[in-house]
């Protein structure tokens, strides 16, 4: 056990899903690791650790800011539940709850008390129905932090890493959302993740976004005039690393998975998310970076379906813990 150790910030997530139960889970086998320190309802946190992990329930620890933060323990700040959550129910209760931890747990960031924050699944329909305009996790971090410039996320599953340019945006949305200084911010994002976990230089495909890379021009103008100028820029911002592309959609993952490349850089969620959880949906997760804190969650949605039921698998959430702990550690 190093002598100190790194302090997370433990968030459920949405209560009608599989969070709380994926989180005290995780807590058994991970807490010895570092420093865990829980924002949410204590009353939710102990019942889900009766029912999980009962072998954690002498370590929790109630704490209030300013306390002194211990190895060993589990500590809980408590954020009250304003009304009851039905498990497997999307509801206007249930992304408002979400958004009161998540605040309290990233303004924790703010005052330097957590290094990092684990994050268990949210439903993104809630949390809308609570405040219409949400869309996702970065339009979240970007007004809190106040951030000019946009955070991003990086998908890594082993040694393969993904990012992409777009987020969630409906599909007709995408190619109107694409621009050079777009791809570039979306590559160099992905290069430096990469060199922070030790592959420096590593490099990188950049797909298409027509069919066959748009075959000169036949399938559209794209790859010419917004792609191939960014792989250039990206090319001069690292002339280090080997940037490929634009490279085919339907194949370029295939590069990754043998090794000619390290990561790929996609453009549209699906676009990316669908080869890299079809190789590997096990173990997968997403890093959240370019905000003042690191927060990492598993490579999943909430899974409403068994929310409350038992039936979940902590394994990705477990992976998060190794992954932002590396991360942390080697900057």
């Amino acid at each position: 056990m190093s002598e100190k150790q790194t302090v997370l910030g433990v968030y459920f997530g949405d209560l009608a899903g599989i969070g709380p139960e994926i989180s005290v889970k995780t807590l058994a086998k991970k807490a010895d690791e570092f420093i865990p320190l829980v924002v949410e309802d204590k009353e939710i946190v102990l019942d889900s650790v009766k029912k999980y992990a009962p072998e954690l329930e002498k370590k929790l620890i109630d704490y209030s800011i300013g306390d002194a933060l211990e190895s060993g323990n589990i500590y809980v700040l408590s954020v009250p539940v304003k009304t009851q959550i039905q498990p497997g129910v999307v509801s206007r209760e249930s992304g408002e709850h979400s958004f009161d931890t998540f605040r309290t747990t990233l303004q924790l960031s703010k005052d330097g008390i957590i290094e990092g924050v684990l994050m268990a699944p949210i439903t993104k329909q809630a949390m809308a129905l609570a405040e219409p305009g949400f869309y996702g996790e970065i339009k979240l971090f970007n007004d809190f932090f106040e951030l000019t410039d946009s955070a991003a996320d990086v998908s890594r599953k082993d040694d393969l890493f993904r990012a992409s340019v777009t987020g969630h945006i409906p599909f007709r949305t995408i190619v109107d959302n694409i621009s050079i200084e777009g791809i570039v911010k979306t590559g160099s994002r992905l290069i430096d993740t990469m060199a922070r976990f030790g592959f420096k230089d590593a490099p990188i495909a950049v797909a298409a976004i027509n069919p066959h890379a748009s075959e000169n021009g036949l399938f559209g103008d794209e790859e010419e005039k917004i792609i191939e100028p960014a792989i250039v820029e990206l090319r001069k911002k690292y002339p280090n690393t080997k940037i490929i592309g634009p490279s085919p959609a339907d194949t370029v993952f295939i590069k990754a998975i043998k090794g000619e490349v390290r990561g790929v850089v996609f453009h549209a969620h699906d676009q990316g998310n669908t080869p890299m959880k079809t190789w590997g949906f096990d173990g997968g997760v997403y890093l959240y970076v370019n905000t003042p804190v690191p927060v990492i969650s598993p490579n999943h949605g909430s899974a409403l379906d068994i929310g409350g039921k038992g039936l979940a698998d902590s394994h990705n959430l477990e992976i998060a813990v190794d992954t932002i702990l590396q991360y942390i550690r080697a900057k």
